[in-house]
């Protein structure tokens, strides 16, 4: 794609996701929408630790959780502004992160995908029984709603455009990020992990580096849904959710950003677009889910790929059958 091609699609999709409030009229779906937003966040920070250095974690939703109780204890009961709440959140976030990330990073495979499940029941259980600072299952409720410049975001389609600059600059910082010698460095340990430490790149640093990185995303992803829903509780921030965001990665192709952004926006929706049949549609959500990963397993972005790829081949292919004279 040339550089004035690639510069229009990037046009046309800004158009698009500013126009988005004007024709999605009804609140509700405003309201997914923003959701979709938040989740985007949370799995391209995901995907810096699974997708890009290629490690399981079951565990992102407590760490989204550690991001949400953060601001919402500061600006509640400190009255801390959104700004400086958010940004705590993605600092205490990390920081958690780091902490955990070096002893737990050490473990591979199933192991670490244990370790990290039992981290996040660990998180959940100290956001349900630790009342005197969370309120336990009674959560946080009357979160206050940002403000910028003197005008309050006390609505979906405020707020929208408020979730838009985060999306696109938490994104474009994963870019960057990606094409730099450190985002290449993660890929190195993720598909050889042996031959990236003989080439001098400490596998443990950058698995814990990308486990923080994931860690500042979901803790501003936090951030953003306590302020999305003015309340939070436990049962925000279960496994299933983790296993959600797992899903996403899987359905969007690890390692793609952009398939990490479809897939979020795609699984947010799904289950709304499946209400109709009543109590049996989450058994049709999740046998979607299994179909995609069985038939899949590369994601919506490998079949992208393998598409394009056999198009140019058919492309570079004679029309006619040659015939020896």
């Amino acid at each position: 794609m040339s550089r004035q091609a690639r510069w229009l699609s990037i046009g046309v999709g800004l158009l698009f996701m500013l126009s988005i409030p004007l024709w999605v009229t009804s609140s509700f779906y405003l309201r997914l929408v923003n959701l979709s937003g938040i989740t985007i966040i949370a799995v391209v920070g995901l995907n810096f630790l699974t997708g890009e250095t290629g490690q399981i974690s079951l565990g992102h939703a407590g760490l989204m959780g550690i991001g949400a109780y953060t601001a919402a204890i500061l600006e509640t009961a400190h009255h801390w502004e959104f700004w400086s709440g958010t940004l705590a959140a993605g600092v205490i976030t990390t920081a958690i992160a780091i902490i955990i990330g070096y002893p737990t990073l050490r473990l591979k495979g199933h192991y670490l995908a244990i370790a990290t499940l039992g981290l996040g029941q660990i998180l959940w259980l100290i956001f349900s029984n630790w009342r005197s600072a969370t309120n336990g299952f009674d959560g946080i409720g009357q979160i206050p709603e940002p403000h910028i410049f003197g005008f309050s975001i006390a609505n979906d389609f405020a707020f929208y455009y408020l979730i838009t600059v985060f999306v696109a600059a938490f994104v474009y910082l994963a870019i960057r990020i990606k094409a730099s010698s450190f985002g290449l460095a993660m890929i190195a340990v993720r598909d050889n992990e042996m031959a990236a430490e003989a080439m001098g790149i400490s596998a443990t640093t950058h698995k814990v580096l990308a486990f923080s990185l994931s860690g500042l995303y979901a803790g501003v992803a936090g951030s953003l849904y306590a302020h999305l829903f003015t309340y939070i509780s436990p049962d925000a921030f279960t496994l299933d959710l983790s296993i959600l965001f797992f899903a996403m990665l899987i359905l969007g192709g690890l390692g793609s950003i952009l398939g990490s952004m479809i897939a979020a926006v795609f699984l947010t929706l799904l289950p709304e677009w499946l209400r109709f049949l009543d109590q049996y549609y989450m058994v049709l959500y999740g046998a979607i889910i299994i179909l995609v990963i069985v038939y899949m397993p590369q994601g919506i972005m490998g079949v992208l790929k393998n598409w394009r790829r056999w198009k140019l081949f058919r492309a570079t292919q004679p029309s006619e059958p040659l015939h020896g004279g």
